[in-house]
């Protein structure tokens, strides 16, 4: 399969034809399902202003099972000591959407491939508020779930330097936190409003990322998590089902490898 490239197509497509334990880091952020509160023409214009040509409008059932597909695939071409690191968060206000982040989260270990090693508090400029709300805060972070597989929740890649050892042999390592404050996203995007900042990735891969190693996105939308790959000296793999959508990340790209490099 050839690297440094973005698919344009579903992403189980994708992952069908990659190679087993190729990928050492899986980093997105997929579509929230956040359009299914409501029918009315402004939310399905917002669906299409986020998630263009995916219907973002599952019931939770339907939603968790579109997840775990993934997730199946994701634990055959990830390396034993892999990571991935899955961007989530509130949709809306309503009960049931709430829910949904905590109940995908749920299933994921509950399949059994996976288990959770860390939660990732990404504190943004800006989040879903709830200013309209008599009672719900106003939310100004996302999550970043961490998940290895089950096998390997001792032994999963993570850059943590040794500061010092003891007499006793006792290993002692530098802090890495789990809060990132980052950008919402890099900046206007007509096509896609819904995007993760170049930062926040940096500093995931800053974490988990192996220096020439292997980055996946299955859900690939303007090519950030690419950017922060070659931000990261790593290489990339991604899947986008919007051809707009691939275009505009081959041109982002573009133009930060024409960039001159910072030494």
């Amino acid at each position: 399969m050839e690297i440094n490239k973005i698919y344009n197509e579903d992403c189980l497509v994708t992952l069908g034809r990659m190679e087993d334990k190729s990928i050492d880091v899986i980093l997105t952020s997929p579509p929230y399902n956040k359009s299914r509160a409501s029918n009315n023409e402004r939310a399905l214009a917002n669906m299409e202003v986020h998630y263009k040509g995916f219907d973002d409008a599952k019931s939770n059932t339907e939603y968790i099972e579109w997840t775990l597909a993934r997730f199946k695939e994701f634990g055959r071409v990830l390396t034993d000591n892999g990571v991935v690191a899955y961007n989530l968060s509130y949709a809306t206000d309503e009960m049931r959407m709430s829910e949904l982040m905590w109940l995908v989260v749920a299933e994921v270990i509950k399949q059994g491939i996976f288990t959770l090693a860390d939660t990732i508090v990404w504190k943004k400029k800006s989040a879903v508020p709830n200013n309209v709300s008599a009672n719900k805060l106003t939310r100004i972070c996302e999550f970043i779930f961490i998940f290895v597989k089950r096998q390997s929740f001792d032994t999963f890649h993570a850059n943590k330097r040794v500061l010092s050892v003891s007499k006793t042999g006792q290993k002692i390592y530098e802090p890495f936190y789990n809060f990132i404050a980052a950008e919402n996203n890099d900046g206007a995007c007509e096509i896609h409003k819904a995007t993760y900042s170049t930062s926040m990735c940096v500093q995931v891969l800053d974490r988990y990322g192996i220096r020439g190693g292997l980055v996946y996105d299955p859900f690939m939308g303007t090519g950030t998590t690419a950017i922060a790959a070659i931000e990261s000296g790593m290489k990339y793999i991604g899947s986008e089902i919007s051809k707009e959508y691939c275009d505009y990340a081959e041109k982002r790209i573009k133009l930060r490898i024409s960039e001159p490099k910072m030494f």
